[in-house]
């Protein structure tokens, strides 16, 4: 927990206050490895691949920026690490039939009006289900200017892979509607939703005001009791054209804002890879033998077989840039995503060791995947 809360953290604009930044985390960084790494380093050695299933809060750290020393980190040397939600993800069939295609959405226009009746009809009986919390309502979603130029950014390396032959729809402005993502999800091979995510903490602690992809929420040190009277897949989310006006829907199948609840009840059985290039959608409600319940374990549900998410606030062109690494490395390298993942974050790692600035793993560390592609 100490050391979620450094790598989380917004880092200060002045260099030298940000290596102190960098001191503080990697400090929190190696009290935690010595725990959980190094006892179980000495039966890893020679080992290429290692499957790692976290418990609890572990799920809500990237293993690979536990730092080794004053300057290098698991990701530099370590085997890779493949992140699951749960053992039960090693066995699942491999004879599903994949899906085709790419379905990119970002620039969401969120004061957009929300009626879409052409697409209303793939989602009749979808439940509102907004988050129970009331400050929620006056959460106001800002424009990003970066999510659509990675959005298209992703389209265009789609269109040059081998992949290419498959269809390729790019939804921006008042047309990335969640309507549109529940007609157009189902049966695609990649879905990549580059917006505002959220995460609302059970006690209703949600601050006010929205930051760079997302609202912030207070994490949950300990694990939900038993008895709270509170559904975990309420709690979490994505946005998309109309947030705003989610007050005034009429429709909670298009309200602009898809939570984890709505996103379980989807079939998207045959997808490969869901990219929620959005801050915090890695976050949940960590539960003993369960993992974290939110929109990870929710896409899976639903049947994707990899969730590539976010485990803190993430800089639009930090984001925008890890992205085009990681689908460089899987379409045109053709590695999985794990690999794809560790690549792209060792390139944001190396562009500031080039340029001279801190290597605070809270700029390079943001995006981890879940999950085995069949």
């Amino acid at each position: 927990t100490a050391w979620r809360a450094e790598l989380s953290r917004s880092l200060p604009a002045d260099p030298a206050t940000r290596r102190a930044a960098e001191r503080r985390c990697n400090a929190a960084g190696e009290r935690l490895r010595r725990a959980i790494w190094d006892p179980a380093r000495g039966a890893l050695i020679g080992a290429r691949r290692v499957i790692v299933i976290p418990d609890g809060v572990l799920a809500l750290i990237p293993l690979q920026a536990l730092p080794i020393g004053a300057d290098r980190y698991l990701v530099d040397s370590s085997p890779l690490l493949v992140q699951l939600a749960a053992e039960r993800d090693l066995v699942r069939p491999a004879d599903v039939p994949s899906g085709r295609g790419l379905l990119a959405m970002g620039g969401m226009n969120y004061d957009a009006g929300t009626k879409s009746p052409a697409l209303l009809a793939a989602a009749e009986t979808a439940d509102r289900g907004l988050p129970p919390c009331r400050e929620f309502g006056d959460v106001r979603f800002t424009p990003l200017a970066g999510t659509g130029e990675e959005a298209q950014d992703v389209s265009r390396l789609f269109a040059r892979s081998s992949l290419g032959g498959e269809p390729v729809e790019l939804l921006a402005g008042a047309e990335a509607t969640e309507a549109a993502c529940r007609a157009r999800a189902p049966g695609r091979r990649v879905i990549h939703l580059a917006t505002h995510g959220f995460y609302v903490d059970p006690a209703c602690a949600l601050p006010a005001g929205v930051a760079t992809r997302g609202t912030a929420g207070l994490m949950p040190a300990t694990d939900l009791p038993a008895s709270a009277p509170v559904d975990p897949l309420r709690l979490c989310g994505i946005a998309f054209a109309g947030a705003n006006q989610r007050a005034a829907a009429t429709d909670g199948a298009n309200d602009g804002v898809l939570t984890a609840g709505e996103v379980a009840s989807l079939d998207l059985e045959g997808t490969k890879i869901v990219t929620l290039s959005a801050c915090e959608s890695g976050l949940g409600i960590p539960v003993s033998g369960e993992g974290v319940l939110g929109l990870e374990r929710a896409f899976h549900i639903a049947g994707a077989d990899v969730v590539v998410m976010s485990l803190w606030p993430v800089n639009d062109r930090a984001a925008r840039e890890w992205m085009g690494d990681f689908y460089r490395t899987l379409w045109l390298e053709h590695r999985d995503p794990a690999e794809a993942a560790r690549a792209a974050s060792r390139a944001a790692l190396q562009r500031l060791r080039a340029a001279g600035r801190p290597t605070h793993p809270g700029e390079w560390a943001m995006f981890v995947p879940s999950g085995l592609m069949r």
